[in-house]
């Protein structure tokens, strides 16, 4: 594993609390996710990409544009993702104004996806590279860390260990698909606010999700609506680090 991180970890920085460089929202105009929005507004990011917006040639311009490989800072992508039994998994991103849609898994989305072997095309600190990844990524989507993917097409069709070969030294990613609701919303806001300023956000991480489970066992008992109501782990639980030692 020694020689795995010496060779990925070739040629980018090492990461870091820092700003919210890009943050991209809700780009799935067929299935809306509302408090993708809200998160949009609850945080402060350099550059938004929203709705419409954020289309494949936006993402690229943006990070080619400001981010350098395992720079401090970070990504956060709030949408939808799919896992196929077949090929990459994808981020879902918006069709171009102008453009065809080009996705692989139409009408899923509709649009533009960003897969997994787009990441992987080349290696980061080439300078022709498209998508260099800050130190820091969270993926506030379904299935994104590469469970599912690693029994299909190999792991490194997944998405969480793509973004870390795209530069990354952090993703916090699922482990299963994530829920519509206004507690996502709330364990999102405060992921961001650990990636942003925590040294130790792994740390940091498991005390969050710690608070959650306490609040999930002082619930009045542990069935039927309780269980959703009282912070159930489906909402917190799928919620998973992967990187680098010392990241």
């Amino acid at each position: 594993m020694a020689d795995l991180d010496a060779q990925i970890g070739k040629g980018r920085a090492d990461g870091g609390p820092g700003p919210l460089l890009v943050g991209v929202f809700d780009p799935d105009p067929r299935h809306p996710l509302p408090n993708a929005e809200r998160l949009a507004d609850a945080v402060s990011a350099q550059l938004k990409l929203t709705g419409k917006q954020a289309t494949v040639p936006a993402l690229r311009d943006a990070l080619a544009g400001r981010v350098h490989p395992g720079q401090a800072g970070m990504l956060v992508y709030a949408g939808h993702a799919r896992t196929p039994t077949t090929g990459a998994a994808l981020l879902c991103l918006a069709k171009p104004r102008h453009g065809p849609i080009d996705c692989p898994y139409h009408p899923c989305c509709g649009g533009n996806p960003l897969t997994a072997a787009d990441l992987c095309t080349r290696v980061p600190w080439d300078d022709q590279f498209d998508y260099p990844m800050p130190g820091r990524v969270l993926l506030s989507a379904c299935d994104t860390a590469g469970a599912t993917a690693a029994g299909v097409g190999g792991e490194w069709l997944a998405l969480a260990p793509s973004i870390l070969w795209a530069g990354a030294r952090l993703v916090i990613a699922t482990a299963w698909p994530t829920l519509e609701d206004r507690r996502t919303l709330e364990l999102d806001t405060a992921i961001v606010d650990i990636l942003t300023s925590k040294e130790d956000p792994v740390a940091a991480l498991r005390e969050l999700q710690l608070e959650y489970l306490n609040r999930w066992r002082g619930a009045t008992g542990l069935t039927s609506r309780a269980v959703i109501q009282g912070w159930s782990p489906l909402y917190w639980a799928p919620y998973l680090a992967v990187g680098f030692r010392d990241c």
